[in-house]
Parts: C-alpha cells; sequence; structure tokens
C-alpha cells in the first residue's frame, strides 16, 4: 500500500501527499487488501492522536490567510456538486484543490498552527478524491486517499477531518461482502476520538453510518440501538444553536 514506509510526522505525510498529487505508487491490488489497509490506517491514525494528547500538542486550527478561505469554500462548493457534476469530475477538481494546498505547505511561508490549518484543508480534499475514486469503482486508489486524509487530519491535529474522512471509508467496507465488521470497527475508532468534539449532528451520522454496517452484519439488536443513537442525537441537534464543527457534516450522505 501506499505510504506503508513512511512516517506520521508532516514529513512523511507531506511526501504521502505529493505522491497522491503527482499519482505516483498507484496500488492495483483487490478489494480486500483495501480493506485490510484501511485498518491499519485507521490504527495508526487513532495512536498519532494519542501521542499528541500525551505531548500537548493540539491547539485550535486558526482560518489562516485570505486564499485558505477560498480553498475552504471551493471544497464545501464541490461537497454540493457531486450529484450535478458526477465523481469523475468532483475527483478531478478536488485533485487540483489538493495540489494547490501542497504547493502552498512545501513553499515553506507558514509555519505553526497555520500550517496545520493547510493540512486540515488537505484532509478534506483527499477525502473528497478518495470518494470519488470510490463512486467510480476504484478502490484500491481509493484507499490510498483514505490513508492521506487520515495521515493529513493527524498532522493538522484535527480529528474531526479524519473521523469523517473515516465514516466514508467504512461505506467502501460495507459495500463489499464480508468487509461489514470491518467498517463496524473503522466507526468505532472514529468516535472514540471525536467523543467530546463533534456536533450531534455528526454524532448522528456516524451512528446512522454504523447502524447501516450492522444490518449487514445482521446485528438487528445492534442496528436498532445504532438508529436510536442517531435520532437521540439529532433531536439535540435541533434544541440547540452550536456552530457545526464537522466539515460537510451538513451534507453527509445516509448511505
Amino acid at each position: 500500500m501506499i505510504g506503508k514506509d513512511a512516517t506520521w510526522d508532516q514529513p512523511g505525510s507531506l511526501k504521502v501527499l505529493a505522491d497522491l498529487v503527482n499519482g505516483s505508487s498507484v496500488d492495483r491490488r483487490r478489494f480486500l487488501a483495501a480493506g485490510v489497509a484501511l485498518s491499519v490506517s485507521a490504527g495508526n491514525w487513532s495512536r498519532a492522536f494519542e501521542q499528541k494528547q500525551l505531548t500537548g500538542t493540539s491547539e485550535p486550527l486558526p482560518d489562516g490567510p485570505a486564499p485558505f478561505a477560498y480553498v475552504d469554500d471551493r471544497l464545501d462548493h464541490l461537497r454540493h456538486l457531486d450529484d450535478q457534476l458526477g465523481s469523475g469530475e468532483v475527483y478531478r477538481l478536488a485533485r487540483s484543490e489538493l495540489s494547490l494546498i501542497v504547493r502552498l505547505i512545501k513553499s515553506g511561508r507558514y509555519r505553526g498552527s497555520t500550517v496545520s490549518r493547510l493540512h486540515a484543508l488537505a484532509s478534506e480534499a483527499v477525502r473528497q478524491v478518495a470518494w470519488s475514486a470510490f463512486d467510480q469503482g476504484r478502490p484500491s486508489i481509493a484507499q490510498r486517499f483514505f490513508d492521506g486524509s487520515l495521515r493529513a487530519s493527524a498532522e493538522a491535529g484535527d480529528p474531526i477531518s479524519g473521523a469523517y474522512a473515516l465514516s466514508f471509508a467504512a461505506i467502501q467496507c460495507y459495500s463489499t461482502p464480508g468487509q461489514a465488521t470491518r467498517a463496524i470497527s473503522l466507526q468505532k475508532t472514529a468516535r472514540d476520538q471525536v467523543r467530546t468534539k463533534a456536533t450531534p449532528r455528526m454524532h448522528a451520522m456516524l451512528a446512522a453510518r454504523t447502524a447501516r454496517a450492522l444490518s449487514k452484519t445482521g446485528a438487528k439488536t445492534e442496528c436498532a440501538r445504532e438508529l436510536d443513537t442517531a435520532r437521540t442525537a439529532l433531536d439535540r441537534e435541533h434544541m440547540t444553536t452550536t456552530p457545526r464543527a464537522c466539515i460537510g457534516s451538513t451534507t453527509a450522505r445516509s448511505r
């Protein structure tokens, strides 16, 4: 798999992102290998955040300079254009955004929390490429990009973007026979990292996707419990006016 020898730090993550932009090291192995690789990536992502908690290096991310806002706006626009443009066009446009973000990171003009903000944007751009690749029936390529999204999330110190990526990676797993249990595990990893950070809406989305994975295994009682959790979270969302804390959560698909 791509990045198997890359460290989970800024140099390693930047190398993986640059390789994704350049289209090198394409992994053409079958879907099962992609599913296994996603579990490995999720485990590494979770451990990266555990290490950040031990060292106390996580900090709130700034909005960044004006160009960052333009990139963020374009990525948000792409989230709404999937159905109109099709996954092929989103794949191309999101990769273009990723290319710009990588260039900004490599420029050396940004430091500290500002470059962390760039990694958070990269995580979302790569997530969009990954989902588009899967939607086009290219699961191994999707896995590579999901791995890149998780790496960028960890480098940014932003578990929300990584958990969002994992929720889509879980769809990749539960959409294939024999991989539903792996999807449940991915969702648990995501939920553990954002338990006290995500909005009720994001908690509802994660619970709903966990329920979908459980339905594939025939675990009816557990599935119903997760659906109830999702409903409760949505009720809580409706009772509050908390700003959204999940990238793309209002447009998250409930597949």
